[in-house]
């Protein structure tokens, strides 16, 4: 999982409630609907349908006093059948 630009309006499984593809972020305030392309970067997981987002948090993980990002995907298959991974975003590497 990388963060990436995306100006490409956002495909079924990215706006599906039941099986987000995505995770997005926005400068507010924010108001209306939102698609992909309000995002200021959009996150892909893996695979469709495992969920990436589902979970978020922010943290100094690696102790260099900026927050990093925590994003749970519970339905990967990586581990096994729904065994879910998470995936740590490093500050250095947001855009």
């Amino acid at each position: 999982m990388s963060p990436t630009s995306s100006s490409a309006p956002p495909t079924a499984s990215e706006t599906s409630p039941t099986n987000p593809a995505a995770s997005t972020s926005s400068a507010g305030p924010l108001a209306g609907p939102l698609t992909t392309a309000d995002a200021a970067w959009v996150l892909h997981g893996d695979r469709p349908g495992e969920g990436a987002g589902f979970g978020l948090t922010a943290g100094d993980i690696d102790h260099d006093g900026r927050a990093d990002l925590v994003v749970g995907a519970p339905t990967n298959d990586d581990a096994g059948y729904a065994a879910g991974k998470v995936y740590v975003l490093l500050a250095a590497d947001l855009p």
